[in-house]
């Protein structure tokens, strides 16, 4: 017989009595291991002796010492990730504004029904266990998306990345330039190679070159060859990239660096589909898929005249927009995943709680900089269990965060916030559920006119 978990409680309040009632209230489950602090000097001194013990805790809000909200903050420096349920006599506006932005995830009143109390407990010592599984043990079925997006050599569950595994497919069918738009790190050639992997031409050669890097003066040798003799220090033929990717795909990385004189060059190319070596008489034709990608706003460097416009529209036939990780963080996962088999991390076991740390971090340096993280966490770390604890400190400093904190808000910015959050939460369940309202009631599990009222007061016709 499997064993039943238990969760440490701990209570901080000033009043013995309610220190008792809580304790007699929680006993009926033998799930709940109570501890109790009879100030928040005290709770503070147990959290530092042992910051990841307790499941919840349950915060007074009126202390002679230190109020509930002070409590909670000094708590949060010690560990961002506890359960704080701030429990008070106090129900007033102000109380429960500054709880809740305190990082209290509820307010609970005291009095509150003892089959109520436990439940709420429960509740939250749930939340807690699903803060301390493993990024393993989270792994749900795949779904269409991940199918799809897989297929394409890509990793992650994201509409946003699903959309781009589609124009990948569609991209592979057919032989037009594509422009590869997207910040540094998040995959152009990664992209690039499933077109040309999944295309017809698949089996010839795929050629990355990267524009930056060539200098004015030898563009032409490089991309299109020169004949031995043609200047000093030919000393043999060079057939050039384009001609390499003769039959196959050429991609031109970072092609928004690339000087005007050589997008001349660049732009006969694609009008003609040919190339001359230097020293040769004639052109030879070649029949190169080009695909091209920049970090730059090609469109604004047209405007200012950086960037040749005719170039532009003779890429801009197949323009593909890559998001940042910031903008699809239910990818990381499954790149977290990747990444821990990439480096030989089968031992690790990495805790939800950094994957939380993860998905709200604004990753200015995108997949690159989530594998760099992934490597130290993987190669630099001695412990098998990956935690909070482990990672920079620049994943606890809120301006790095995208997902901005709700000691931000005002208490009416505070509402809108939430109001925003039904309104996406409801939108994503009618996608999941295709529209069909009686599968989506269900889905929501709550009765008929309860989500009727919801939807009434947020104006959302379903």
């Amino acid at each position: 017989m499997e064993a039943v978990k238990a969760y440490n409680i701990l209570a901080v309040d000033d009043e013995a009595r309610v220190l008792d009632s809580i304790r007699e209230i929680l006993k009926a489950n033998s799930q709940f291991v109570l501890e109790t602090a009879s100030s928040g000097k005290e709770a503070i001194s147990l959290i530092k002796k042992h910051p990841r013990k307790y499941a919840v805790v349950l915060v007074d809000y009126l202390m002679p010492d230190m109020n509930g909200a002070e409590v909670n903050r000094e708590l949060l420096k010690i560990n961002p990730d506890l359960i704080l349920v701030m429990h008070s006599g106090d129900v007033s506006r102000d109380a429960l504004k500054e709880s809740l932005l305190s990082g209290a995830v509820d307010f609970l009143e005291k009095g509150l029904s003892a089959f109520e109390l436990r439940r709420k407990v429960s509740a939250f010592c749930k939340k807690f266990e699903e803060s301390t599984r493993s990024l393993e043990e989270s792994e749900a079925l795949q779904s269409t998306n991940e199918q799809l997006i897989q297929s394409t050599g890509m990793l992650g569950c994201s509409d946003e990345l699903a959309k781009i595994a589609s124009l990948i497919h569609r991209a592979s069918k057919v032989d037009s330039p594509v422009l590869i738009l997207g910040e540094t790190g998040t995959g152009k050639e990664v992209v690039a190679k499933a077109i040309h992997r999944l295309s017809r031409r698949a089996n010839l050669n795929f050629i990355p070159v990267n524009m930056s890097a060539i200098t004015s003066e030898l563009f032409e040798s490089q991309m299109f060859g020169h004949l031995k003799g043609s200047f000093t220090g030919a000393i043999a033929n060079h057939n050039g990239h384009f001609k390499a990717a003769n039959g196959g795909t050429i991609f031109l990385d970072e092609i928004g660096d690339l000087p005007m004189e050589n997008q001349a060059k660049l732009l006969r190319v694609l009008q003609e589909q040919e190339v001359q070596s230097v020293g040769a008489i004639r052109p030879e034709k070649i029949n190169a898929r080009i695909i091209a990608a920049t970090n730059v706003d090609v469109e604004e460097a047209v405007r200012t005249g950086e960037f040749r416009e005719d170039l532009f529209y003779r890429l801009h036939i197949l323009p593909v927009r890559l998001p940042s990780l910031r903008e699809r963080p239910e990818d990381i996962r499954s790149l977290v995943l990747h990444f821990k088999k990439k480096y030989k991390g089968d031992r690790k076991v990495i805790l939800m709680e950094v994957i939380r740390k993860f998905e709200s971090y604004k990753w200015p340096g995108n997949i690159r900089e989530l594998e760099a993280e992934m490597q130290k966490l993987i190669e630099i770390i001695p412990d098998d269990k990956i935690t909070v604890k482990h990672l920079d400190s620049k994943f606890f400093d809120e301006k790095n965060m995208h997902i901005t904190t709700l000691g931000r808000y005002s208490y009416d910015e505070f509402k809108a916030y939430l109001r925003q959050l039904e309104i996406e939460y409801i939108e994503n369940q009618r996608k999941r559920f295709k529209n069909v309202r009686r599968a989506a009631i269900e889905g929501f599990k709550v009765p008929e006119s309860t989500l009727a009222s919801r939807l009434k007061a947020l104006d959302i016709k379903f």
